[in-house]
């Protein structure tokens, strides 16, 4: 019975230790721990005739949303998160179509609002091209 107690508290040891340790652990080996809250700088290049406040940026899991202010907009979110380019709730009656993209903390990011053409069919237009040059 002393043995198993024993065991038990060693194994919650190890684990608490690997549990407040990773972050040290991934700085060693020079990787990121993908669940760090990062802070990312988003800014917008708006070529819609909509105004800037009609464009939020959207995370893909959780669906919170990020206003923008004077083009830009911050965000704190853990680093494997994926955003995209949406629509306020405020304006129901207009879409916006965008492709999802990895957060990147270590430069600005800039997303484009651009109602002539859907991100989604200029992605598909590039990659056609692409394929066939």
């Amino acid at each position: 019975m002393r043995e198993n107690i024993l065991a038990i508290l060693i194994l919650l040891l190890l684990i608490s230790g690997v549990y407040f340790l990773a972050p040290l652990i991934y700085n060693q080996l020079g990787l990121e721990d993908p669940d760090e809250i990062v802070t990312v700088t988003v800014e917008l290049e708006n070529r819609c005739l909509f105004d800037d406040e009609v464009f939020v940026v959207k995370t893909l899991k959780t669906g919170r949303t990020f206003r923008f202010s004077n083009g830009k907009a911050i965000i704190r979110v853990p680093r494997k998160t994926q955003i995209m380019l949406a629509v306020s709730r405020e304006y129901p009656d207009f879409a916006y179509s965008d492709i999802p993209q990895k957060i990147d903390d270590k430069i600005p990011m800039k997303m484009i609002a651009d109602c002539t053409t859907s991100p989604r069919l200029k992605s598909t237009m590039d990659a056609l091209k692409n394929q066939f040059n």
